[in-house]
């Protein structure tokens, strides 16, 4: 998704951007340091061989730096090319259908958990939450129930139970409805044959009850929030729709986020979108900067990706070192590991800020379509659904179709600082 949405010639307009600079110039210099010390390292007899041709020769240095320019500038413009490219292979789009099922499958177990861990948390959840509403008056009425029986010792089960669950809220750990039931049910006998205005130990574990009930309760609440959005973050509405990677499961969540949430398919409108939030002074730069994080970070993890795989491959059949290929095998793709989560995590970012797109921009498509804006959710829902299907029905508003003035002709000055960059 969104791999394909400037053309070259839209490129090369950004060259000298932050973008240029961040996904295509510093990923190639690293790329060529990084393989120039495994040479060095590996190969001193190579990096001797070269090292006249890699740096400035006293004769011609005017050369030797135009050439070294002209490499750098070829080599990132080539690797801020292929990003695109790059995004869509981390994402599993070239992967054989073979793998690309066992990829599916795996995400799916993970899928299928987090699902039945959110069925179980809801089961919980709303048997707190009618517990919580009535708990509270009927320890209020076994206590003024036995108000007038005489003080008396503490069960040692209702100090045993309520001691657990005390220490397990304590640490943050979930605590099963059965258990509060159970030291509820305890302290209500409890409270109706002891006078607990005369009991100071009972009434600390009636007031400090309420309060971890109600410490619980609103854990669980937010516990169940969080995993509601992280499935809704990680993952489309169905099994049907699980990608054979995390990237993109994102990207097929966002799209969802639109279908479900509007009716907009975002993959059919994104470029009109994009063309909205270029005029939003305030959203277009957070989505750009999160574009190009994801960007960078991609090539990032390429590029480690590249030089792992060709080193531990030269290492093994052409190094004499048994510990340098030992050091690349295991830091390698342990630097590919963390590289690929900052990825995924570009990833979600990236994700969240499109899905604030939709929220904060789908209505100024209306306009630039030449429509009426919905009066309700119903109807815009119905729109975008006719828009996707490109339906010769509708009805356009007839003030937005005047005509406007073309903008003025730039001059030729003008357009090269454009093209360049510079505005």
């Amino acid at each position: 998704m969104f791999s394909n949405i400037g053309s070259l010639l839209d490129r090369l307009q950004g060259l000298l951007s932050k973008a240029f600079l961040l996904c295509g110039l510093v990923p190639f210099i690293l790329l060529f340091f990084i393989n120039w010390g495994m040479v060095y390292y590996l190969f001193p007899e190579k990096y001797n061989e070269w090292h006249g041709i890699l740096m400035p020769s006293d004769d011609s240095p005017l050369d030797f730096w135009i050439k070294l320019v002209l490499v750098i500038f070829v080599g990132s413009l080539i690797i801020w090319n292929v990003n695109p490219w790059l995004r869509q292979f981390w994402e599993g789009k070239f992967l054989p259908e073979w793998l690309e099922r066992i990829f599916c499958r795996e995400l799916s177990k993970k899928f299928l958990e987090l699902q039945n861990e959110r069925s179980k948390q809801e089961l919980e959840l709303n048997a707190y939450r009618g517990f919580s509403k009535k708990f509270e008056e009927e320890l209020a009425e076994a206590r003024k129930s036995g108000s007038a029986q005489p003080a008396s010792g503490i069960t040692s089960e209702l100090v045993e139970a309520y001691k657990k669950i005390k220490d397990e809220n304590r640490s943050f750990s979930t605590i099963a409805y059965d258990e509060v039931k159970t030291v509820f049910d305890l302290l209500v006998t409890e409270l109706k044959q002891n006078a607990a205005d005369k009991n100071t130990g009972l009434d600390k574990i009636h007031v400090g009850f309420i309060n971890i009930v109600r410490e619980i309760v609103s854990r669980s609440e937010s516990n169940y929030d969080k995993l509601l959005t992280e499935i809704r973050q990680r993952f489309a509405g169905s099994m049907g729709r699980i990608r054979p990677t995390t990237m993109a499961n994102f990207a097929e969540a966002h799209r969802d986020y639109g279908l479900n949430r509007y009716g907009i398919d975002i993959e059919r409108f994104w470029l009109h979108l994009l063309r909205v939030i270029r005029e939003d002074e305030h959203f277009y730069p957070m989505l750009e900067e999160a574009k190009n994080q994801l960007d960078f970070s991609i090539a990032i993890t390429s590029v480690f990706s590249i030089t792992t795989l060709v080193w531990i491959f030269v290492s093994f059949f052409g190094g004499d070192s048994a510990i340098i290929f030992a050091m690349i095998s295991i830091l390698g793709p342990l630097i590919i590991i963390i590289s690929y989560q900052i990825s995924v995590q570009s990833y979600r970012g990236f994700s969240a800020v499109v899905q604030a797109a939709i929220d904060l921009n789908r209505f100024k498509l209306f306009a630039a379509f030449h429509l009426k804006e919905p009066e309700n959710s119903t109807e815009e829902f119905k729109l975008w659904q006719e828009l996707s299907k490109l339906k010769p029905s509708l009805d356009f508003n007839e003030k937005d179709t005047v005509d406007e003035e073309p903008p003025p002709r730039q001059g030729g000055w003008d357009r090269f600082k454009k093209w360049i960059g510079l505005k």
